[in-house]
C-alpha cells in the first residue's frame, strides 16, 4: 500500500519505483509465507493427535483453499472493479481519474480486508476441548 503511494508521482525515478516494489513485496510476502509456515506446525500437531501423517491432505486443502476463492471471487471482482472505475481496454492511455481510482482500490481494499481479518482473528479463542493443545505446543 505504501509502495503505491510512491508510484503516485508523475516524475517517478528508477529509485522510487524500486523502493515502491520493495515495499509492495514486503507487504505481500506475509500473505504467502505465513500460511505455508503454519502448515508444517499444523501437520505436526495432527500427527501428535491422530498418530497418522496426513501432510499431503493438508497441503492439498491449503492449495484448494487458496485457489478456489481466487477463481470464484477474486478474478470476477477484478473485472467488476475495473468496469466501475471506468477502465477502457481499448484506450492506449487511461484517464487520470481511472488511474487514481485504481491506486485507491489497491490502497484501501487491502486495508479493509486486513481490518476484517483482524476482527475475525480476535474473535477466535481456544475452546475447552482443545486446551490440551497448549500443553503440546
Amino acid at each position: 500500500m505504501l509502495g503505491l503511494l510512491l508510484l503516485n508521482q508523475n516524475n517517478a525515478t528508477a529509485l522510487t519505483i524500486s523502493i515502491s516494489f520493495i515495499l509492495i513485496g514486503v507487504g505481500l510476502s506475509p500473505c504467502y509465507m505465513i500460511p505455508m509456515a503454519m502448515l508444517s506446525f499444523v501437520t505436526e500437531v495432527d500427527v501428535l493427535l491422530s498418530k497418522e501423517r496426513r501432510t499431503g491432505v493438508y497441503a492439498g486443502a491449503m492449495s484448494s483453499a487458496r485457489k478456489i476463492p481466487q477463481g470464484l471471487i477474486v478474478l470476477p471482482l477484478i473485472g467488476l472493479i475495473l468496469q466501475i472505475i471506468g477502465y477502457n481496454p481499448h484506450l492506449a492511455y487511461q484517464s487520470a481519474s481511472t488511474l487514481s481510482s485504481l491506486r485507491y482500490v489497491f490502497i484501501f481494499v487491502p486495508i479493509i480486508l486486513i481490518l476484517i481479518g483482524i476482527y475475525f482473528s480476535t474473535r477466535g479463542s481456544i475452546q475447552e476441548g482443545t486446551e490440551f493443545l497448549r500443553l503440546w505446543l
